[in-house]
């Protein structure tokens, strides 16, 4: 069963339940290549793991940032079960 929700088409709620919670976003791969002859079983999308603003994402890996910088493009997400 496929539960990730494609983004900007579904948002998390702007709710203070909703900004605490644990989201895994999925995000164009920086790495991939879609020319004849590469490497067909480089994946597509890079998982990462973010925090929801209300109104945008906020990746938690502060190495992604040192690399990309604020382009955070988020395709897919979902939101993990609450820990407590």
């Amino acid at each position: 069963m496929n539960n990730w929700l494609p983004y900007p088409k579904y948002k998390p709620e702007n709710t203070a339940a909703a900004q605490k919670a644990d989201y895994v976003v999925l995000i164009p791969n920086p790495y991939y290549i879609n020319k004849h002859g590469f490497n067909e079983n480089t994946p597509r999308y890079r998982v990462e793991q973010a925090l929801w603003l209300g109104d945008k994402w906020q990746a938690i890996d502060h190495v992604y940032y040192a690399n990309y910088g604020n382009s955070f493009d988020v395709k897919y997400f979902i939101q993990l079960p609450s820990h407590s």
